[in-house]
């Protein structure tokens, strides 16, 4: 039997779509490992290139899957401002929702989701399993974290960094999951390991760093990812993001700490 009309006009821009949201994410993620230099700033022409043609793609099912070359290329642009980390996933959220906006319902806004169910083992071992991995991670790999202590922990008050430590924590958790489970996992629902690769590769240069850095936070990334879906919301994916983001702030805190 041939293909209706309708339905092969439907695969060709579905077809589209999809090569270009693994192209996104695969530009956002050699971006990530490059860092903004060389050739990081072609890369983020590319992937601003990749927005507009996702625009452009306006009968490509399903509407999620439009939303993620935008955020990538956002994210890109963001990046190529020196920001720190949270505030640039904060200014790229922010032209994906003017994106949004100006295309007129072609292309959706970031979701943040409802809240969902807070299923307890799920959440406890999730989260729960970040600090061995971490704690592992610190006894095979022995990182210097001098650089990074240098660069986020500044003099102060002890009180107020751990206070800090804690809000950084939980506005990375809440951006993060936004990002990557929020929209990447949401416009490719069937493809948790897509995004997982992809959060994975976008912590090069975080901690835990390095290739043993990428794949611990990309296998991390799967179990956020199924976690999505056993919650169904935001607020269980945030507990278990937190408790991550609090270890690795008592880490680096720690570190300097012990360097001081």
């Amino acid at each position: 039997m041939s293909p209706r009309p309708d339905d092969s006009a439907a695969r060709a821009p579905a077809g589209a779509a999809a090569g270009l949201t693994i192209g996104a994410l695969a530009l956002l993620g050699v971006a990530s490992v490059l860092g903004p230099r060389g050739s990081a700033w072609v890369l983020l022409s590319l992937a601003a290139g990749a927005s507009v043609i996702a625009w452009v793609v306006r009968r490509a099912p399903p509407r999620p899957l439009r939303a993620i070359p935008v955020l990538a290329g956002a994210l890109l642009v963001a990046m190529a401002t020196g920001l720190l980390w949270q505030p640039a996933m904060a200014l790229a959220l922010g032209l994906h929702a003017a994106t949004a906006w100006a295309s007129r319902g072609v292309i959706p806004p970031p979701e943040l989701g409802p809240r969902g169910r807070l299923p307890a083992w799920a959440t406890l071992a999730v989260g729960g399993v970040t600090p061995l991995g971490l704690l592992g991670w610190l006894a095979v790999a022995r990182p210097d974290l001098s650089g990074v202590v240098q660069a986020y922990v500044p003099s102060l008050p002890l009180a107020t960094l751990i206070l800090g430590g804690a809000v950084v924590a939980v506005v990375n958790a809440t951006l993060e999951e936004i990002v990557w489970r929020g929209v990447f996992q949401r416009g490719l629902e069937v493809a948790i390991g897509v995004q997982a690769a992809s959060f994975g590769v976008a912590h090069a240069h975080g901690v835990p760093s390095g290739w043993l850095g990428v794949v611990l936070a990309g296998a991390w990334a799967v179990l956020l990812g199924l976690l999505r879906r056993a919650s169904g919301g935001l607020l269980a994916r945030i507990v278990a993001h937190f408790v991550a983001d609090a270890t690795i702030a008592v880490i680096v805190l720690g570190s300097g700490s012990a360097l001081g």
